[in-house]
């Protein structure tokens, strides 16, 4: 029986940890095994291309205050029947892109914190062409 073997039975038997020396104390050879890396992926801004994926019309909702970009706008989209279906913000270009199947929906705009002013727009999608949709707060 080898050595290390035994070692470790009677330590375990005697319900000691395995703090053994290593295997070249006994004689014997080690080998270690390098594992390659794990290619990480490249992540994906969120709030720049949630829900653009899969199938749709492409639209663009562009939030304005004054002319200039809203990020951190928050849109909810409504379908005709007043149920949420869609929830996001726009990013720091004040755009959020996603797709949306034929349909009527209510977009509801909110932009600030303190003096939050909200807009309601009604949209149709019909045609299948992309959609950009500009929002002046």
């Amino acid at each position: 029986m080898n050595l290390r073997l035994l070692v470790t039975a009677l330590a375990l038997s005697l319900g000691a940890s395995c703090l053994l020396p290593p295997p070249e104390a006994f004689g014997q050879a080690t080998t270690t095994t390098t594992v390659p890396a794990k290619k990480t992926k490249k992540s994906i801004d969120p709030s720049a291309t949630a829900g653009v994926r899969g199938p749709g019309v492409p639209v663009l909702i562009r939030v304005r205050h004054h002319g200039k970009a809203v990020p951190g706008a928050e849109i909810i989209i409504k379908t005709d029947a007043g149920v949420e279906m869609r929830r996001g913000e726009t990013a720091a270009t004040g755009d959020w892109l996603l797709k949306l199947e034929t349909g009527d929906y209510t977009l509801v705009v909110t932009v600030g914190e303190k003096d939050r002013e909200v807009a309601t727009h009604v949209i149709a999608i019909a045609d299948g062409k992309p959609l950009r949709i500009t929002v002046a707060m």
